[in-house]
């Protein structure tokens, strides 16, 4: 079955066979994308295959083609149509992103069952108009230009068409700025247009992130910019201060000749110092933080007006003050994030839907600050995203993949979520069995030939799930050694259960039997990650007995025995982080391991003696 299942399909008595070198008839007419479509198909049939097609454009002659693409001016946009009878294949769409849908479409039905293709009808077309992927490139984690395109093939395939690399920092080279990037090996603008390019030709709008007001360590920590930051340490620019805006106007200046989209998300989620900063204190004794927030916002809409994009922002600071949504121009997009189960997509979309106002709903992958995600946590969030945004007529939903604590884990821990996401925001009330994305993966891209990879990758995530947005042996690695409330959480006894479930994970994962050119790497990512979450695991335990008991026993032994395993494991890590990522941003989450090794020994300096 194809993946996203269609809205409507139904398999029929009969198979049509596809013979060697068929004729497939297009409707060409100097149709230059028709042609690339058709051109795409034969590539990666004969991949499938080791055939080819026979393409005619217009006019078939005596030659009686076995697939045929016409147009149909009753369907547009992404809507299709693919009918397989005795006659052959006939692909019907409306315009170019239809048959690039329906050519995705087909091309499943060919992987799966060969040339010989059960007789079916289809109708196809997207619930959600905005199906939206962004991936954080600004925490630590920089892909290769080869890894980025390999999801942009991926998102394609599970008919995403939206894309968003989020940035906050130097991962991007700034021609106004290049030497914030000097020592970061950040993605050029070149690759940033081969990215926008290679999107295009698959129907993926690239909107351009940047985060214009808050989370913006790296830029106020510069010398030069230092006077911009809004109050120490809470890493926001202030706005009422004309050079913020001339910072922005030289970061967006650099950013947007890379991009094609209209759209452009600003950011502005999380704002640190708004209620406290002695630089705005009388604006906002006088005026009210709100509003002082809306005029940030008010100016960057008027800012990328001038240039042309409409404006998307996080919409997180605007819900705490409700009264102002009614004071936002009505081309700006709000997008409303939660990364919860349980997050209430409901009443802000009601509140949205009233304004007037398009609205993006943004839940998460759930992968961040976990090491082995919680795909559970990301099914409800995705599905409830969908869920709400169908019914109350939202613009689209953007998945949101982040990299908290040094962006330890591999992408592989995202595969589910990103793959469920692409079906239930396509056809949600056909994509929501979540064993449907994990076929899909398994079959297309581990290939599978001996078990499931995604069944072992679901039940790591669920071996100790996430509490609120960290695993607790997460959250610990980053707070005090005697911040004793993660204790409160798991049982100790349950740390030791699942050190022995994760090792029996490990086992079934070495066991595999894949046919993808990868599998190796991808067994040796999902271990890796198994290896780091046991280290955390046993650092969690010495808070626990110091807790409890006062006193650590062995713990010398102990110690010496975890850094030894923190020691193999950097090597495991290093080496795998390479194949895929730039070398940048490679020690950020072994710097919070370290730092917890250090706080152990310090605040329990006693026991090693």
């Amino acid at each position: 079955m194809p993946f996203p299942v269609p809205q409507k399909m139904k398999y029929k008595q009969g198979e049509f066979s596809l013979e060697k070198d068929f004729c497939l008839l297009f409707k060409y007419r100097g149709d230059r994308e028709i042609f690339r479509i058709v051109n795409v198909f034969n590539e990666k049939y004969e991949k499938l295959t080791h055939e080819k097609c026979y393409p005619v454009a217009d006019y078939s002659g005596k030659l009686k083609p076995s697939i045929k693409l016409t147009t149909d001016d009753a369907i547009s946009g992404e809507e299709y149509k693919i009918k397989i009878d005795k006659n052959g294949v006939s692909v019907t769409y409306g315009d170019s992103v239809g048959a690039y849908r329906a050519v995705t479409t087909l091309l499943q039905l060919i992987r799966e069952n060969g040339k010989t293709l059960p007789f079916v009808d289809i109708h196809d077309f997207p619930d959600i108009k905005r199906r939206g992927f962004m991936l954080d490139i600004s925490r630590n984690r920089v892909p290769k230009l080869s890894e980025i395109l390999k999801l942009i093939d991926l998102m394609a395939d599970l008919k995403y068409n939206e894309f968003q690399l989020y940035l906050e920092n130097h991962s991007f080279e700034y021609v106004a700025y290049p030497e914030y990037s000097k020592d970061i090996e950040g993605l050029t603008p070149f690759e940033v247009m081969q990215i926008v390019e290679y999107c295009r030709d698959r129907y993926i709008d690239v909107v351009p992130n940047q985060n214009s007001f808050g989370h913006l360590y790296q830029w106020v920590q510069k010398p030069e910019l230092r006077e911009l930051e809004l109050s120490p340490g809470d890493f926001s620019i202030n706005p009422l201060d004309s050079r913020s805006f001339d910072l922005l106007n030289n970061i967006y200046d650099s950013l947007l000749p890379c991009f094609t989209s209209e759209l452009f998300n600003v950011g502005c989620d999380e704002v640190g110092g708004l209620e406290s900063s002695e630089k705005i204190k009388e604006a906002c004794e006088k005026y009210g933080v709100a509003t002082v927030y809306v005029n940030h916002l008010l100016k960057l809409h008027g800012m990328l007006k001038d240039r042309g994009k409409r404006m998307l922002f996080w919409a997180d600071i605007i819900f705490n003050h409700p009264e102002k949504i009614a004071e936002l121009p009505k081309d700006m997009v709000p997008l409303v994030w939660g990364y919860e189960a349980d997050t209430d997509f409901d009443k802000p979309g009601k509140t949205l839907n009233e304004t007037g106002l398009d609205f993006y709903f943004c839940p998460g992958t759930a992968s961040w600050a976990s090491v082995l995600g919680d795909n559970e946590k990301a099914r409800l969030n995705i599905l409830h995203a969908a869920q709400y945004c169908k019914k109350h007529g939202g613009t689209g939903v953007l998945l949101t993949d982040w990299g908290d604590g040094g962006h330890c884990q591999f992408f592989i821990i995202s595969y589910i979520a990103l793959a469920f996401c692409g079906g239930v925001c396509w056809n949600v009330k056909g994509n929501t069995d979540f064993m449907l994305p994990q076929q899909y993966i398994d079959d297309f891209i581990f290939e599978m030939r001996k078990g499931s990879f995604c069944d072992i990758l679901f039940r790591a995530s669920q071996v100790i799930p996430k509490n609120g947005n960290c695993t607790d042996a997460f959250l610990s690695i980053l707070s005090d050694f005697d911040n004793y409330t993660l204790c409160d959480k798991t049982k100790y006894e349950r740390l030791f259960e699942a050190k022995k479930e994760y090792d029996s994970l490990e086992k079934e994962a070495r066991c595999l039997t894949m046919c993808c050119e990868e599998s190796s790497l991808y067994v040796d990512e999902f271990c890796c990650n198994v290896e780091i979450y046991k280290i955390l695991i046993d650092l969690l335990v010495f808070k626990y007995e110091k807790r409890d008991s006062g006193k650590i026993k062995n713990l010398k032994k102990r110690l010496d025995i975890i850094e030894q395993h923190i020691k193999e494991t950097k090597v495991f890590y290093n080496r795998l982080w390479d194949t895929r990522n730039h070398l940048t941003g490679n020690t950020a989450f072994w710097d919070c391991v370290d730092g917890q090794v250090r706080k152990t020994r310090e605040f329990c300096k006693d026991d090693l003696k």
